[in-house]
Parts: structure tokens; sequence; C-alpha cells
């Protein structure tokens, strides 16, 4: 992370570089109606919509750094929490079961609604629209499951187990692939950003 802040804080300076460097320039050239000045004139107003357009590209590669950093951080510990049920198999025992009935509704809460919600449901990932598709999967299956889930009585240890057996458990399994997936594709998308910006920045050097 120390790295891209460097890397911003390049083009920043390079941007006000840039725009110092045009405003003294349209200063000298203000006062003379030649036509050189008229030419150079010209010249630094190109160099203006230039400049706007680099900034545009400032302003998205921040945008997608904050975006893919969001992902990349709650991303590891939401399959932490999920891991402790990744080894209950397809016949739990009644302690399992108990714990299902406990942490797994817990853990639906946490996703949709609470711990990390806001980055599953409360973060806009429309300037990295690949990795946007994929997190909208992620929500319409986990809203999916948390329905199925929440249609159980709690302390309904055998409509659990019923359930547990022929859809909750591979119905879990296929969204932590999926945010496995978004993770790899969140951690591919900041390393091609941090490379932009290595390579942008070192135009200043």
């Amino acid at each position: 992370m120390s790295l891209t802040i460097t890397a911003l804080s390049s083009l920043v300076t390079i941007g006000k570089t840039i725009i110092d460097t045009i405003k003294s320039a349209r200063d000298l050239f203000s006062n003379d109606k030649s036509q050189n000045s008229i030419d150079a004139e010209a010249h630094l107003d190109n160099l203006t919509k230039g400049f706007a357009v680099y900034q545009q590209r400032v302003e998205l590669l921040a945008e997608q750094i904050y975006q893919c950093e969001t992902l990349s951080r709650i991303l590891p510990t939401w399959l932490q929490s999920y891991n402790r049920f990744s080894y209950i198999s397809n016949t739990p025992t009644q302690d399992e079961l108990g714990m299902l009935d406990i942490e797994l509704r817990r853990f639906m809460t946490e996703s949709i609604r609470d711990h990390f919600s806001s980055a599953f449901f409360r973060t806009n990932y429309d300037k990295i629209p690949e990795i946007e598709n994929l997190i909208k999967n992620f929500r319409d299956r986990i809203n999916e499951l948390d329905r199925d889930l929440s249609a159980i009585p709690p302390g309904h240890l055998q409509m659990l187990e019923l359930s547990w057996n022929t859809t909750l458990k591979a119905d879990l399994f296929r969204i932590s692939r999926d945010a496995g997936d978004i993770e790899s594709k969140a951690n591919e998308k900041f390393q091609e950003v941090v490379n932009e910006l290595r390579e942008v920045a070192s135009l200043g050097n």
C-alpha cells in the first residue's frame, strides 16, 4: 500500500508541475498578440486538455485502488470465518448441528447486514466492472442461502440436518468459491493499477 501511495503522490506532483508550467507560460504570452504568441497559447490549450485526461485517469486509478483494497482486505477474513463450516460433512453430529444452528445464522447476518456488509452490499464496484459482475453474483447467492436458512426454525436440528445435506453445504461452498474468485480478481486488478502507477510515476523522475 505504501508503494501505491508513493506512486499516487508522484502523479499528483507531476500534475501540479504541469498546471504551474501552463499558468506561467500563458502569463508570458497573454499580452503578446503576435502569431507566435497565438500559436503558443493554442499549444498551451492543448496541454490543458491533455492534462484534463491525465487527471481523470488518476481519479479512476484512485477509485480502483480503493475498491480493490476494500475487497482484498475483507475477503480473507470472510473466508477464514467460512472455514469453520467447511470441515463439517454431509452428515453432521448433533454438536455440529447445534453449532450450525447458531453460528451459520450469525455468519449470514454478519455477511449481509453486519460485519462484512459494508464491503459486500454497501460499496460500489462500478470502476472495476469485471469484479462488479462477480460481486453481484455473490450477493445473489448469499441472499438466497440466507433465505433458505431463515426458512428453518431455530432449534429445529432435524430440518437443519436435512437441508445441510441437500442444499446448504453445497450452496455455502459455491459462495466461498465465488469469494475466492473475487479476491483473486481484486488482487490482480490492484497489481495492474500499481504497475500503471509505477510506469507513469517514473516519467517524473
